[in-house]
Protein backbone atom coordinates (compact mmCIF):
# COMPACT_ATOMS: atom_id res chain seq x y z
CA UNK A 1 0.00 0.00 0.00
CA UNK A 2 1.26 3.41 -0.88
CA UNK A 3 2.39 5.70 2.05
CA UNK A 4 1.05 9.30 1.72
CA UNK A 5 3.02 10.35 4.88
CA UNK A 6 5.91 11.15 2.93
CA UNK A 7 8.21 8.80 4.85
CA UNK A 8 10.00 5.74 4.16
CA UNK A 9 9.83 2.62 6.55
CA UNK A 10 12.16 3.72 9.51
CA UNK A 11 10.45 6.80 9.74
CA UNK A 12 13.29 9.05 7.39
CA UNK A 13 12.14 11.12 4.93
CA UNK A 14 12.05 9.59 1.18
CA UNK A 15 13.56 13.19 -1.22
CA UNK A 16 16.28 15.04 0.11
CA UNK A 17 15.58 18.84 1.59
CA UNK A 18 17.08 21.60 0.18
CA UNK A 19 16.85 25.09 1.66
CA UNK A 20 14.97 27.19 -0.75
CA UNK A 21 16.61 29.95 -1.01
CA UNK A 22 19.39 27.61 -2.70
CA UNK A 23 16.77 27.13 -5.58
CA UNK A 24 17.06 28.79 -8.91
CA UNK A 25 14.23 31.52 -8.81
CA UNK A 26 13.71 31.85 -12.70
CA UNK A 27 12.19 29.81 -15.30
CA UNK A 28 15.17 28.88 -18.42
CA UNK A 29 13.17 27.16 -21.00
CA UNK A 30 14.74 24.55 -23.17
CA UNK A 31 14.67 28.01 -25.97
CA UNK A 32 16.02 30.16 -23.72
CA UNK A 33 19.07 31.47 -26.34
CA UNK A 34 16.72 31.78 -28.71
CA UNK A 35 14.18 34.05 -26.48
CA UNK A 36 17.21 36.16 -24.66
CA UNK A 37 18.86 36.59 -28.40
CA UNK A 38 14.84 38.09 -29.52
CA UNK A 39 14.89 40.22 -26.37
CA UNK A 40 18.16 41.67 -27.13
CA UNK A 41 17.19 42.82 -30.35
CA UNK A 42 13.64 44.31 -29.03
CA UNK A 43 15.53 46.20 -26.88
CA UNK A 44 16.87 48.37 -29.77
CA UNK A 45 14.14 47.95 -32.19
CA UNK A 46 13.37 51.54 -33.01
CA UNK A 47 8.87 52.31 -32.80
CA UNK A 48 8.55 52.11 -36.61
CA UNK A 49 10.47 49.15 -36.70
CA UNK A 50 9.21 45.08 -36.26
CA UNK A 51 11.30 41.86 -36.08
CA UNK A 52 10.73 39.15 -38.28
CA UNK A 53 12.03 36.10 -37.25
CA UNK A 54 12.02 33.05 -40.06
CA UNK A 55 9.75 30.27 -38.67
CA UNK A 56 11.75 27.48 -40.46
CA UNK A 57 15.02 29.17 -38.45
CA UNK A 58 13.67 28.62 -34.86
CA UNK A 59 13.80 24.64 -34.92
CA UNK A 60 11.04 22.53 -34.63
CA UNK A 61 8.93 25.18 -32.07
CA UNK A 62 5.60 25.71 -32.98
CA UNK A 63 4.21 29.40 -33.91
CA UNK A 64 2.46 29.08 -30.78
CA UNK A 65 5.11 27.88 -28.47
CA UNK A 66 7.42 30.30 -29.44
CA UNK A 67 5.03 33.13 -29.70
CA UNK A 68 4.25 32.12 -25.75
CA UNK A 69 7.74 32.52 -24.75
CA UNK A 70 8.72 35.13 -26.16
CA UNK A 71 5.25 36.99 -24.67
CA UNK A 72 5.60 35.57 -21.28
CA UNK A 73 9.56 36.24 -21.24
CA UNK A 74 8.52 40.35 -22.83
CA UNK A 75 5.91 40.82 -20.15
CA UNK A 76 8.46 39.38 -16.95
CA UNK A 77 11.18 42.31 -18.40
CA UNK A 78 7.71 45.15 -18.54
CA UNK A 79 8.19 45.43 -22.65
CA UNK A 80 5.18 45.49 -24.15
CA UNK A 81 4.91 43.98 -27.35
CA UNK A 82 2.32 43.14 -30.30
CA UNK A 83 2.59 40.17 -32.67
CA UNK A 84 1.16 38.95 -35.78
CA UNK A 85 2.52 35.99 -38.12
CA UNK A 86 2.12 34.81 -41.57
CA UNK A 87 3.09 30.93 -43.38
CA UNK A 88 6.79 31.97 -43.22
CA UNK A 89 7.84 34.84 -40.42
CA UNK A 90 6.69 36.16 -36.74
CA UNK A 91 6.94 39.41 -36.50
CA UNK A 92 7.74 41.28 -33.24
CA UNK A 93 7.43 45.07 -32.45
CA UNK A 94 7.08 47.38 -28.98
CA UNK A 95 4.01 49.07 -28.24
CA UNK A 96 3.64 51.52 -25.95
CA UNK A 97 -0.47 51.78 -25.36
CA UNK A 98 -2.59 48.69 -24.69
CA UNK A 99 -1.15 45.52 -26.82
CA UNK A 100 -2.78 46.04 -29.81
CA UNK A 101 -2.00 45.66 -33.81
CA UNK A 102 -3.26 48.56 -35.53
CA UNK A 103 -6.54 48.55 -37.71
CA UNK A 104 -8.27 45.71 -35.21
CA UNK A 105 -10.96 46.81 -33.49
CA UNK A 106 -10.46 47.73 -29.47
CA UNK A 107 -11.68 45.63 -27.11
CA UNK A 108 -15.19 46.30 -25.90
CA UNK A 109 -16.05 48.36 -29.10
CA UNK A 110 -19.23 48.06 -29.94
CA UNK A 111 -20.37 46.20 -32.79
CA UNK A 112 -22.61 48.31 -34.37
Amino acid sequence: MARSSGQGDNGQFVYERVPVSKLFKGRRGKHNDLILGVLHDLRSLPKDEAIRIPLKKVGRVSLTNLRSAISRAARTRKIKICTSSDSDYLYLWKTEGPMQIPGSKKKGASRS
